[in-house]
């Protein structure tokens, strides 16, 4: 993985996805994540796990105007001054359980103590296998479920190139601006192949130390479907999207995913309702997929004329899939009706018993 290694960060980056790497000692993995933050001058503060108390991540308790405040860690008020940095959490996995859970929150949320970090500050962490580290833990599944997980190696023939030549600049390259547009593209394909493969929504592995690494859950598929929606904006290519999605919920249903994805060959919604009809696919994973997708370009830019045009389009895919697109319109409704209170148009009011059906707007 060494060769995709840096457009890999670059994805954990541009994706605000909290990133694990995993490694042997003395492969570099610090040393990229502080050599990343220096050549794009991007404020990184690393912090030891093994040497560090749960306060140090809770928070400090202090008595203020009679109750308990918990005052953060100089580090948490230095990375609070920039806009975006990065918070590099290394040796996880030495770290003793009363640590590890004291970053649930840190990883998961940006708090640290009774300060939230901005949002663009982005939480990473390194790791030794458990049996490579000194005194090490099987990292907790909670905390696991939070991260990317991503394998770290490093050649003898990039060693040899490093050592003799230098080392490259870890350097950075934002994906094009607007990249967010293709999020909803990217959560109904996450959304469709769930609607097919529903026992792959959660997957919580057996044994603990595979806890420990990437696994199906719900919040990891709403990982997924960020680094999916930056790889495709990237056009990262078939091995790094396989190598992130693996990382967020494990190898089998990452390639599954894309093998579904690929032979789906979903339709752009913005197409769509430019045309204001469709081919209803017999899958009703595919529809479901292009209806959420609908759904979530409507919600992120509504307006009258689009409202009408997709549930024109969700009365033509209630001919095959009625329960399905019933849902994709009630979504839309709820998210849209109380802000915009636009006009029921003809193809919700041809769905009228539907969405009775399924429960109206409540």
């Amino acid at each position: 993985m060494s060769k995709h290694f840096n457009t890999i960060l670059a994805v954990a980056y541009a994706s605000n996805v909290p990133l694990l790497l995993w490694g042997p000692p003395g492969v570099g993995k610090t040393a990229r994540v502080e050599a990343f933050g220096a050549s794009n001058g991007i404020p990184t503060e690393t912090l030891i796990a093994s040497i560090r108390e749960p306060a140090d991540f809770a928070g400090y308790p202090v008595p203020s105007n009679g109750a308990l405040t918990l005052l953060p860690p100089d580090y948490a008020f230095r990375l609070a001054k920039h806009r975006e940095g990065v918070l590099f959490i290394d040796e996880l996995t030495t770290a003793p359980p009363a640590v590890q859970a004291a970053c649930l929150r840190v990883i998961n949320a940006g708090w640290v103590g009774d300060l939230r970090l901005p949002k663009g500050i982005r939480r990473w962490a390194a790791a030794n296998p458990p049996d490579m580290a000194a005194d090490g833990n099987v990292l907790a599944a909670p905390l696991a479920n939070r991260f990317m997980h991503v394998n770290v190696d490093l050649t003898a023939a990039e060693w040899t190139s490093g050592a003799m030549n230098g080392w490259a600049p870890m350097a950075y390259a934002p994906p094009p601006i607007g990249w967010e547009a293709g999020l909803p593209s990217a959560m109904a394909s996450v959304a469709g192949f769930i609607q097919r493969r529903p026992g792959l929504l959660r997957m919580l592995p057996k044994d603990d130390a595979a806890r420990g690494g990437a696994w199906a859950s719900p919040r990891s598929w709403d990982m997924a479907a960020r680094v999916l929606a930056v790889c495709d904006a990237y056009k990262a290519g078939d091995e790094v999207m396989a190598l992130c999605l693996a990382g967020c919920v494990g190898e089998g249903p990452a390639l599954e995913l894309l093998a579904w994805r690929r032979d789906a060959d979903l339709p752009d919604p913005e197409t769509l309702l430019a045309k204001g009809q469709w081919t209803v696919p017999v899958d009703g994973s595919k529809a479901f997929a292009i209806m959420a997708s609908i759904t979530a370009a409507v919600v992120s830019n509504p307006t009258t004329a689009r409202w009408a045009t997709a549930w024109d389009l969700f009365a033509q895919g209630a001919q095959t899939h009625g329960d399905l697109a019933a849902l994709c319109g009630r979504s839309m409704a709820m998210a849209i009706m109380p802000i915009h209170k636009f006009p029921a148009p003809k193809g919700m009011m041809t769905m009228a018993q539907l969405l009775k059906k399924i429960g109206g707007f409540a």
